[in-house]
Formats: structure tokens, sequence, C-alpha cells
């Protein structure tokens, strides 16, 4: 993740994507069966070890903690980064909340 964060900075949002795109499009279909076995023998190791879930569960557990932390300005940053990517996408509607949004009758 580091290295797209200065890839970010360096090249913009668009070129980033783009490269993303494209070396997903370029890398995955020759690397497609080695990469389902290994995703599978994961998943069976896992299964299979215990003291790996429970790790799982204490670092889940110590994340959840941090973010319920965090939550009213998680909150707030994500309703900006949304309305961003919204407008962006779509800049001639108008997003109504949903709060405000008239129910549809049903039949």
């Amino acid at each position: 993740m580091g290295r797209r964060k200065k890839l970010l900075s360096l090249i913009g949002a668009k070129n980033l994507a783009s490269l993303v795109v494209e070396r997903f499009v370029q890398k995955v279909p020759s690397k497609l069966g080695q990469m389902t076995s290994n995703y599978q023998a994961g998943i069976n190791d896992y299964i299979m070890d215990t003291n790996a879930q429970r790790f799982a569960e204490y670092k889940l557990s110590v994340w959840y903690s941090s973010l319920a932390k965090r939550r009213g300005r998680i909150a707030g940053i994500y309703k900006e980064i949304k309305e961003d990517y919204l407008n962006s996408l779509y800049p001639t509607v108008e997003m109504v909340p949903a709060r405000e949004r008239v129910p549809v009758p049903t039949r």
C-alpha cells in the first residue's frame, strides 16, 4: 500500500487507476492457476490451525476497538469521500439523503 500512496502523489489518481487496471489485466491471467492454488492451500491451513484462528480473533478485536474509538470521525470522513466520489461520477444528479427520500408505495 505504501508504494501506491507514493505513486498517487507522484502521478495522480487517474494515471494510478489506469496503471492498476493495466497491471491486473496483464498479470492475473498467467498467474490465476497458481493464485487459486495458493489461496485454497492458505484457507485449508487456516481451518486446521486453531492458534491462527485465535490470533486472527485477537487482531480483529484490536482493530474493531480502534475503529470504535474513532467511529464519529471515520463516519464524517467517509461521508465526505462518498459525496465527492458520487458528485464526480454523477455531477448532474442531486443526491438526496436517505432520511429525506419519500417512500414509494408498493402494491
